[in-house]
């Protein structure tokens, strides 16, 4: 995902890490949806489509996102957090 994701910065990385919260599973699948729209993008500019391309690694929506998972968390807490900095 893009470098100059807020993720990637090292503070909020350290932030995610020790922050510990509840998060509601619709914001993990929302998160998940947009990595997904943004993966099949990049797909998409390199004139490969999303299916073809799980068809070709053997692998399914629900694998992809299952590999995702910790990742779509530490966004979504990074949402709230950068959020919650804002405020």
């Amino acid at each position: 995902f893009p470098s100059h994701d807020i993720t990637a910065h090292p503070i909020m990385e350290e932030l995610v890490k020790e922050t510990s919260m509840d998060l509601p599973q619709i914001l993990v699948d929302q998160e998940l949806a947009r990595m997904e729209d943004e993966f099949s993008a990049d797909l998409a500019r390199m004139g490969m489509d999303i299916n073809k391309y799980l068809e070709q690694i053997k692998k399914t929506r629900e694998d992809m996102h299952k590999e995702w998972k910790n990742d779509a968390i530490a966004r979504a807490k990074t949402q709230i957090i950068a959020a919650k900095i804002a405020e």
